[in-house]
């Protein structure tokens, strides 16, 4: 784990606001980490949807893949042709835009930083207003992003110890 996790961390625990100069380390080492590449078990719903659009999914995916098909073929908030890569330089973007919200919380028990920043991409077919991007300081990457018409469909009853740090 490192120090600034274990910031991350302590902020939640002690439940107090980040300083100026803690809310920039947040960033720089959010925007510089992989998203979860880990094999993880693909939502049933989300493999059903894919295979009505004609992509058969097995059970197990890396993360990032699953995250990229459900965004692309499901939310279509990325285009057909969007690669790995593109979908994670578009979460960093959110991640240091200086307009970016950044609120640290635990979602079902699980520590997390989120980001919520007005969308840069382009070319989606169903493009929302913002960019949610969510960072795990358990795992050190970024475990969820996608787009959203408002944040209300993001902080909901299972964020607890929520803080607005910025």
């Amino acid at each position: 784990m490192t120090e600034t996790d274990a910031l991350i961390l302590k902020l939640i625990v002690d439940g107090r606001r980040a300083t100026n100069a803690e809310v920039a380390e947040i960033i720089a080492h959010v925007v510089q980490v992989p998203f979860a590449s880990y094999v993880s078990r693909v939502p049933v719903r989300v493999r059903e949807e894919l295979l009505v659009s004609g992509i058969a999914c097995p059970a197990r995916l890396p993360s990032v893949e699953w995250h990229l098909l459900e965004r692309i073929y499901l939310d279509r908030q990325w285009t057909v042709n969007t690669t790995q890569e593109q979908y994670l330089a578009d979460l960093r973007l959110a991640v240091q835009s200086p307009a970016v919200e950044i609120w640290t919380y635990l979602y079902f028990g699980r520590p997390y930083a989120g980001f919520i920043a007005p969308s840069q991409t382009r070319g989606a077919i169903d493009s929302e207003r913002l960019l949610f991007v969510a960072y795990s300081p358990e795992f050190g990457s970024l475990t969820t992003g996608f787009r959203t018409a408002d944040r209300r469909n993001v902080i909901d009853a299972n964020w607890t110890e929520a803080i607005r740090q910025r």
